[in-house]
């Protein structure tokens, strides 16, 4: 890339002010484009979605990551395919959720492995001249001038849906072709190193969990083994449920921090989401005080998690869980992460975890199990740190680019 000379204008767009090129064109959708949705009196409804056939049935949950989901797709049948051309899905179109979750974007990459129409709650989004390349316009929609639009209609109504007539408004910047395409390009040279270091993150964890399944079942050079009810296992080994692993304290210590406390600060606050840590304080007051490191356990979520650092427990619900002196921690968390219950359907996870049975080798053994486990969520962690590297870099180029605060050479 290479920043260019240029004259610049001040426009609106939404509630803010953007210094662009003066070069640029602002442009409508209804002017350049065709939008075009499954109409009401068709309707299509989900009795008729088939889990099988010869016709992709393109819904909003289908979207992943900017692109269609094909292997999770329904289906509809040849009438139903047949009945509007103007939905029949093409290489280039572009695709927006207009119910629910409005304003997710897609396009279509490939030509697809089967004909495709779309059920009511998507629009597909087409240029009608050469004002823009579908390319460009993904990347622009999912930018944070298109992001503005939609925070707008969610705000001036009680049921969220992008009404055609509105959308048929929404203004757009475009510099000349050639720049789209080398911003295009650039953006999309990050996406595909993004969706290579997720492939990685997928099968490190598919590895993982191999690992896991052989380490809980076999140990390590371990040559007679026994059957037990939870499976076979070295002969060695012992059985013991979690209950008979752990400390028995007072588990559900969380307390809602106030909203005055979720400021930048040096512990941790952490709930029982998947994320866990919820905010940041410096509130010594609130810390955990009891040993570290320390297992934590959602008993509404069924998540769990290991910290070796001071923090604050935000949220009633959360279990502490403290393995006996004679055990390793983090033998016992990787155990409690291998062998807690399946369901999240449960309100109540904690009390069925007290009784799952775990197996306990010694404890020379257990170090060795997490030791191995550990590097493998070490190199998982490093390659989620390149992802959201990624990913900021992706968004302050998409700030740059699309403004043309920075521009291409062509």
């Amino acid at each position: 890339m290479e920043v260019l000379q240029d004259t610049y204008r001040t426009i609106n767009f939404g509630p803010k002010e953007y210094e662009v090129p003066n070069e640029w064109k602002i442009l409508k959708i209804k002017e350049t484009s065709t939008l075009k949705g499954r109409i009401g009196w068709q309707g299509l409804t989900t009795k008729e979605y088939l889990k099988e056939g010869d016709y992709f049935l393109i819904t909003g949950t289908d979207f992943k990551n900017g692109r269609i989901d094909w292997e999770n797709c329904h289906f509809v049948d040849q009438d139903r395919f047949d009945q509007d051309a103007k939905i029949q899905i093409k290489k280039n179109d572009i695709l927006i959720t207009k119910d629910g979750t409005i304003g997710k974007v897609a396009i279509i990459a490939s030509e697809l492995s089967k004909p495709g129409t779309l059920n009511s709650g998507v629009f597909v989004l087409r240029p009608t001249n050469k004002d823009y390349l579908p390319i460009f316009m993904y990347y622009y929609l999912n930018s944070f001038f298109f992001s503005s639009f939609i925070s707008q209609i969610k705000a001036g109504s009680t049921i969220a849906h992008l009404y055609q007539k509105d959308f048929e408004k929404y203004t757009f910047l475009v510099p000349s072709i050639q720049e789209q395409q080398k911003i295009a390009d650039i953006l999309s040279t990050v996406d595909e190193q993004i969706s290579t270091t997720v492939k990685i993150i997928k099968k490190s964890k598919e590895l993982k969990k191999g690992l896991m399944q052989k380490l809980f079942s076999e140990g390590i050079g371990h040559t007679e083994f026994k059957d037990t009810k939870i499976g076979r296992i070295p002969k060695d080994w012992d059985l013991l449920s979690v209950d008979k692993c752990i400390l028995k304290k007072k588990f559900s210590v969380g307390k809602i921090p106030k909203k005055e406390y979720f400021k930048e600060g040096s512990f941790p606050i952490i709930d029982q989401s998947k994320t866990f840590i919820i905010g940041y304080s410096n509130h010594s007051e609130l810390l955990y005080n009891g040993n570290l490191p320390a297992i934590i356990y959602g008993d509404h979520t069924n998540h769990v998690k290991y910290v070796n650092q001071p923090f604050i427990c935000g949220a009633d619900g959360v279990k502490i869980i403290q393995p006996l002196d004679e055990l390793d921690n983090k033998f016992i968390y990787y155990s409690i992460l291998y062998r807690k219950p399946q369901s999240e359907g449960y309100r109540r996870h904690f009390s069925i975890l007290k009784e799952k049975i775990l197996c306990i080798p010694t404890f020379a053994e257990q170090q060795e199990i997490a030791s191995i486990l550990s590097e493998a969520d070490a190199k998982i962690e490093k390659e989620q740190t390149q992802k959201t590297h990624l990913e900021a870099l992706k968004k302050g180029l998409m700030q740059q680019l699309l403004t043309g605060k920075k521009r291409v050479k062509v």
